[in-house]
């Protein structure tokens, strides 16, 4: 039977459902629930036992089952399991009872309305209060099903499901359609890719992320590079839901908000309107084509990492990235969700003073250093996750009076610091117009937060000394080093 994705629904799983079969004659029995509506429905005697018409209608303006996780930026945010392809008719749901009082099967007859129609089996003894349980089996037809790198949703859409809904024969109530994955949301440091095991199986965690999908109610044990083992029992790992595993992460806030960063900050090219990280964490443009263009920045082909607040977002009234100057000030918005994806955002200038502050998830956290780039020594600002070990190899000293230095490359100290989890955050300089200053001595970052109509708050760091609580000009030139959220 094929099966097969194709949409997915909204929130709020829930199935309507409606039973029908008309009156026969001397066969009629006041212990089955009748649906009069389909009058002509057919009822067929067959070894004692009658064949009725039955459908099950799922509410497509809902959903066939979902699971809820929090998303602090956005608040409550559902993932909803995938559906099934329109065209699959074939699609079934098998209905069973104890002792097989009630059976039968119903096929997907009608995508728009969502219903399972077809044949029940009632044998003697069935009542309106009979309970039956509902079993819709979505086969995963890719390779490598229970694992994505590109999402929940993602996963949900190969990996195979079993969908179950328990209800009581003549119930017109609401019911849930369970499922039988628990799903793993597995963090670590995106700097670098780490091997992990899960159970007995391998996989790679790259760019950060990784989504898995385990048996409901069954025991999980998750170990792997610079991940203390993890074990969950079988009562921990419930169907429906998803477990989030961190490893690296920053927390931003004392309500306990955790995040993690970008690869690089972020970059931009005029010409083809094309967004991207730096190659590396310590990449910055500085003093240099694209940032200090005078004349034709509108179509350039250089990149340019030094930004006016808020100067990502399209339209006809709001500045352009490649802009050296506000022509309205309070054309400049900024709802923290960056122009490379929804996902990512700047920290508020708040969560910049959490985390680089002295509360106990932070302190001695962060320190100024430096990167050995060939012939080049890039300076900026060291931040350490809060689960934090130190490589091998390597030294560290909190404060921004100290001299940490590493080496980039394959080889070098820098790689084991971030595949640890270390940010680093260049002392890029700063742009005003076309006249970029500070390169290499200082870093200023912005933030999402502005004080008035005017002006926006920015964090700013140098040898000696770190400043979150600083506001400008949002014409001013900043960095922007951006963040997602893992909550």
């Amino acid at each position: 039977m094929r099966k097969s994705f194709m949409k997915f629904l909204p929130v709020v799983a829930a199935i309507l459902l409606a039973t029908s079969c008309s009156k026969d004659g001397d066969n009629d029995d006041t212990n089955v629930v009748n649906n009069s509506e389909p009058e002509a429905a057919e009822v067929v005697n067959h070894d004692g036992k009658r064949v009725v018409p039955f459908s099950v209608t799922v509410n497509t303006g809902k959903s066939l089952s979902k699971i809820a996780y929090t998303d602090t930026k956005v608040g409550d945010k559902m993932v909803v399991l995938p559906a099934f392809d329109a065209t699959d008719a074939n699609m079934e749901m098998v209905i069973t009872s104890e002792d097989d009082v009630i059976t039968g099967t119903l096929n997907l007859t009608d995508w728009e309305s969502g219903t399972f129609s077809g044949n029940l089996t009632i044998g003697e003894g069935a009542t309106a209060e009979t309970d039956l349980t509902g079993t819709i089996t979505v086969v995963a037809s890719e390779s490598n099903p229970n694992w994505s790198d590109d999402g929940i949703e993602a996963l949900m859409g190969k990996c195979g499901h079993t969908y179950t809904a328990k209800f009581k024969y003549g119930t017109k109530d609401n019911v849930d359609l369970e499922d039988d994955k628990a799903y793993l949301e597995i963090f670590m440091s995106s700097f670098a890719n780490h091997s992990i095991k899960v159970n007995e199986t391998d996989y790679t965690v790259k760019n950060g992320r990784i989504w898995i999908a385990v048996p409901g109610g069954e025991a999980v044990k998750i170990s792997g590079d610079d991940l203390s083992e993890i074990t969950k029992t079988a009562e921990q790992v419930s169907s429906g839901k998803i477990y989030t595993i961190a490893r690296h992460y920053f927390t931003v806030s004392s309500e306990g908000k955790r995040v993690y960063f970008s690869t690089g900050n972020l970059q931009y090219r005029a010409n083809d309107d094309t967004w991207q990280f730096a190659t590396n964490q310590w990449g910055y443009i500085g003093n240099a084509a694209g940032n200090n263009t005078a004349t034709g920045r509108e179509s350039s082909t250089d990149w340019i990492d030094l930004f006016g607040w808020g100067t990502w977002l399209d339209g006809a009234s709001i500045e352009e990235p490649y802009e050296v100057q506000s022509k309205d000030a309070t054309s400049y918005v900024w709802d923290g969700n960056s122009a490379i994806g929804a996902d990512w955002t700047t920290l508020t200038i708040g969560e910049w003073s959490y985390l680089l502050g002295t509360n106990d998830k932070r302190n001695g956290k962060y320190g100024w250093g430096s990167i050995v780039d060939g012939g080049s020594t890039i300076n900026g600002l060291i931040i350490l996750p809060d689960t934090w070990m130190l490589p091998t190899g390597c030294e560290f000293t909190a404060g921004m009076s100290a001299s940490n230095s590493y080496t980039a490359g394959e080889n070098g100290t820098w790689i084991k610091m971030e595949t640890a989890g270390a940010v680093f955050l260049p002392a890029a300089g700063y742009r005003g117009g076309t006249s970029v200053s500070d390169v290499g001595t200082k870093g200023w970052y912005w933030s999402s937060e502005v004080p008035d109509l005017n002006q926006a708050y920015r964090v700013n760091f140098y040898s000696g000394r770190v400043i979150t609580s600083g506001y400008d000009y949002r014409l001013m030139g900043y960095s922007i080093r951006l963040v997602r959220c893992l909550n």
